[in-house]
């Protein structure tokens, strides 16, 4: 609600204007399929219901400090979610992809896969499997947004010789590295670049850190402080105010201020943009996490959209899909390229290490055994082996090795894991045995990604890459 649906409608607003092919976004299938799955529609809903009656409740009882700028918001956060509401009885009643749907359809924006449960991919070895999920993802790609994706984001920009495989293998041409891997390898980060059969971007780092990085825009004093709760309902109602770790009250939120403020930082970005490509012309990929925008920085969508806006009517650059810069190179540069990701110093290290190494021993052991299961004869038990693949997916999600690198909920992460694994290998023991599974139907109301997966498309690979 803070994130995709405020950002759809700033696109909406940049494609009535006439713009086209303006922007690509990723859309992981764990997301997508959320985007389109009724029951969290429905809690979306009550969630936005619940934020209007919170607002009622803080209007007519709070009684802290700021009391007439706390309530002014209060009531702007009922006619946000009153309007989410609205929306989501009406148009987008059969879920929040509705409007991502419509922009890809139009052309105004093209979309972009990833690898099913968000797995870091460096850590598997199996890529015929890979080139098994991506087409799963395809598969669920069009099934959500209506149109077949122009190429897929590696899970935390995460590369290892080879990868190129799997993409290729499963008709996905396009991807990004981060850039200093390009650079390391010989190539521009300006210009697109052949890896095997697949064309790859940089993403250009210092660009992107302006936003994302540290002392990044979303710091300025004057926008809302995502960390920072009033003492009432619980609402975001203050702004930065100061530095943080730097003492002192926090100022209430304005959101004209913050909105102007978006605005401006806009056209700072836009006007360094200009300045850097005509110091060093050619392509500049700027890669964020949709969630940055509305979610972790409330004026991120005003910010993005103006950057938009501005960048359609520079006489330096203007803003592409990544696809139509790779239309105008049909015979990019080949190079070879290490293992590279955009964390900590460019290397896995954010993800593979001493203290996450038993986590990923239980995913390399659910590998070799997952492909056993899909190659044992018959069909009866397709349903069971289509979750087993789902619960190996949730099992591989990056979030858990990085959750327990950087010792945030990491116990949280190991019990899902664990979880995960218990369930994988419940199924595995069945199909195996040869009986049922006695929780199936559980496992799969519970998690449900890939709704639609058909598991005889994971069946008859061949031996894998590596051992």
């Amino acid at each position: 609600m803070d994130a995709y649906l405020p950002v759809a409608e700033a696109f909406g607003r940049l494609a009535m204007d006439g713009l086209r092919r303006f922007a690509t976004v990723s859309f992981t299938p764990v997301l997508a399929s959320q985007m389109a799955d009724p029951y969290l529609t429905r809690e979306l809903l009550l969630y936005a219901g619940r934020t209007m009656l919170r607002a009622e409740s803080q209007a007519a009882n709070y009684r802290g400090s700021w009391r007439e700028e706390v309530v002014g918001l209060a009531a702007r956060f009922h006619r946000s979610a009153g309007a989410i509401a609205d929306r989501l009885q009406g148009e987008w009643s059969a879920g929040t992809h509705v409007p991502w749907r419509g922009l890809a359809a139009s052309g105004a924006i093209e979309t972009w896969t990833s690898a099913p449960g968000h797995s870091f991919l460096p850590g598997l070895y199996d890529e015929d499997l890979m080139a098994a999920s991506f087409r799963a993802a395809i598969a669920e790609h069009r099934r959500v947004l209506g149109v077949p994706p122009a190429g897929a984001w590696l899970p935390e920009c995460a590369y290892r010789p080879g990868l190129e495989g799997p993409l290729s293998g499963s008709g996905l041409p396009l991807t990004v590295l981060d850039g200093p891997a390009l650079e390391d390898a010989g190539a521009s980060v300006r210009g697109p670049v052949r890896v095997g059969d697949v064309v790859v971007l940089g993403r250009d780092r210092d660009a992107s850190l302006m936003v994302s990085g540290p002392g990044g825009y979303p710091g300025g004093a004057t926008y809302r402080d995502f960390h920072h709760y009033d003492d009432g309902a619980g609402f975001k109602s203050f702004a930065v105010t100061t530095p943080p770790g730097t003492p002192g009250p926090k100022r209430p939120y304005d959101p004209g201020t913050g909105a102007a403020a978006a605005v401006a930082d806009a056209h700072r970005f836009v006007a360094e943009v200009e300045r850097r490509l005509v110091e060093r012309p050619g392509l500049m990929v700027c890669a964020f996490d949709l969630e940055l925008f509305g979610h972790w920085w409330h004026e991120g969508p005003i910010f993005l959209e103006e950057v938009l806006r501005a960048l359609s009517t520079s006489s330096v650059c203007r803003p592409e899909t990544l696809s139509a810069v790779a239309e105008r190179v049909p015979n990019p540069e080949a190079v070879s390229v290490g293992p590279s990701t955009w964390g900590r110093d460019g290397d896995e290290t954010s993800w593979r290490n001493a203290a996450t190494a038993p986590l990923w021993y239980a995913v390399g052991q659910a590998e070799a055994r997952l492909r056993g299961v899909l190659l044992r004869p018959g069909s009866a038990d397709a349903e069971a082996r289509g979750q087993a693949i789902r619960e190996f997916l949730l099992l591989a999600a990056s979030d858990w090795p990085y959750m327990i690198t950087m010792g945030r909920a990491a116990g949280y992460a190991r019990d899902r894991a664990a979880l995960h694994a218990r369930a994988f290998d419940e199924l595995c023991d069945a199909i195996e045995g040869g009986t049922a599974s006695p929780n199936l139907a559980e496992l799969r109301e519970r998690d449900n990604l890939l709704p639609e997966l058909d598991a005889a498309a994971f069946l008859g690979t061949s031996s894998p890459a590596r051992p």
